[in-house]
């Protein structure tokens, strides 16, 4: 067992979605408690990689730790880069930097999460093709430099400082030079990033896998396709056989996102009713990637096979919840549809509309820096290469406990074709004199088996 670094660790994680998400911190009320001394609470920020050296076109995984080191809780926006609440810009020795961008646009739908005195809270972000100069984050050997730089909001104390990480990048040769040629094109770039599922792109995988099973490049084809065949769309359902061979495949030494493997085999497992495979699993991250993202993900799963067989739940007094009327639910499904409409159309002025009479609501957030933030995922949408697409089924309106909620089903398309999972989505509604204004927002993608993070 190793001790984490800030060049080198010893583990893995898993990668989460790259979904796209609404804009939409907006409608979301002040969670932020403003005023107390900014000496009270120190938070700082860390990087880490999982090995020193990456060959061209190889993804890099990068640990981003959060730590509070104050003797009171704080409240942040989580480490994101699909956010925009955490930003890197990538140096090669020599160069100037250049700002690191996703395919997608931001989820400032997260609530904040909360990090105890003396904690850590710490996820795994994978860094790969860069959208925003259209070519690979590392295209060329030499020395890099990866700065990152938090911008989101941290409660009772200021922003940490950036923080910093160096990798060396190499020459691919042999088998792997193929690999990396294929890694290298944006269309595998877009299966890496989940906007794509070009099934070409994931027979050349398997192609390759054939020819070349001990590559450094066939482990992360492995892990790709295995992600692909556990994810479930419209269109196609989850294969948890293909995906838990593939995992298998993957379950290498030295391969930098190994934790992550076995913390997918474990879950595959444990959904078969294989608890032995699945505890035998976990166990091996929690012991031997225990500073990673992934061993807290792996003690969840202990934890819930050591409960054995589900118990009775809980009996609590049921919400209340009661039909509306038409005509709230047209005033409902008004709010909703201008709100989408506007974000779709790329109409800064009436999303801005909407903060106005949002604000009158909630003071608590900067709303210049939301507008900011809308500016830039119109940027980015207008980045994307054909038709943008918002298509949104609101499903139910009712009063829980005297206030309408309305859920709603969001899908986002590109040239007609779904580009991430449907988002399940729950809007809470206050009124304020006559008008509706959006309170609460609760999203969460179908069939998303983890937690909402950067890294699966």
């Amino acid at each position: 067992m190793t001790s984490l670094s800030n060049r080198s660790l010893q583990g893995r994680h898993r990668f989460s979605r790259a979904i796209i998400f609404v804009s939409i911190w907006c409608i979301i009320p002040g969670f932020f408690a403003f005023g107390a001394s900014a000496q009270e609470t120190m938070v700082q920020l860390n990087l880490a990689t999982y090995q020193n050296d990456f060959l061209v076109g190889e993804p890099v995984v990068i640990q981003t730790t959060l730590t509070n080191r104050g003797v009171e809780g704080v409240r942040y926006q989580e480490l994101s880069l699909e956010t925009g609440y955490l930003k890197f810009f990538i140096n090669l020795e020599g160069r100037p930097s250049e700002e690191y961008e996703l395919a997608y646009v931001k989820d400032p739908t997260r609530l904040p999460s909360t990090l105890a005195a003396k904690t850590s809270a710490a996820t795994d972000l994978l860094v790969h093709y860069n959208y925003k100069t259209e070519s690979l984050a590392f295209p060329v050997p030499g020395h890099y430099t990866i700065r990152a730089v938090f911008r989101g909001v941290i409660s009772n104390a200021p922003r940490p400082l950036s923080a910093e990480v160096a990798i060396n990048v190499i020459s691919p040769a042999g088998e792997e030079a193929e690999g990396a040629a294929l890694f290298s094109r944006p269309d595998t770039a877009g299966v890496i990033a989940n906007i794509s599922r070009d099934p070409v792109v994931f027979r050349q995988m398997e192609d390759y896998i054939a020819r070349h099973p001990q590559a450094r490049f066939a482990s992360y084809g492995n892990y790709f396709l295995g992600l692909h065949h556990m994810r479930g769309y419209a269109d196609k359902p989850r294969d948890v056989e293909k995906a838990e061979r593939a995992f298998k495949q993957a379950d290498r030494e030295r391969f930098q996102i190994r934790h992550s493997v076995l913390v997918h085999l474990g879950n595959l497992s444990w959904e078969q009713d294989k608890t032995a495979e699945a505890a035998s699993y976990v166990n091996r991250v929690i012991s031997q990637y225990p500073k990673t993202p992934a061993a807290g993900k792996a003690s969840q799963i202990k934890a819930a096979i050591e409960r054995g067989p589900a118990r009775s739940p809980k009996v609590n007094k049921p919400s209340v919840r009661k039909p509306v009327s038409s005509v709230l639910q047209e005033e409902v499904s008004t709010v909703l549809t201008k709100y989408f409409q506007a974000y779709k159309t790329r109409d800064l002025p009436a999303c801005r509309a909407l903060l106005d009479e949002s604000f009158r609501y909630n003071e608590a957030l900067g709303k210049e820096a939301l507008v900011a933030q809308l500016s830039e995922d119109f940027a980015k949408i207008e980045r994307l290469n054909g038709k943008f697409e918002v298509r949104l089924n609101i499903q139910k309106v009712e009063m829980l406990e005297e206030k309408p909620l309305a859920e709603l089903l969001v899908t986002f398309l590109l040239n007609d074709k779904e580009i991430s999972q449907p988002k399940r989505v729950s809007v809470g509604l206050v009124q304020k004199g006559n008008r509706w204004l959006l309170q609460s927002w609760r999203a969460r993608s179908l069939n998303d088996g983890g937690q909402e993070t950067s890294v699966q």
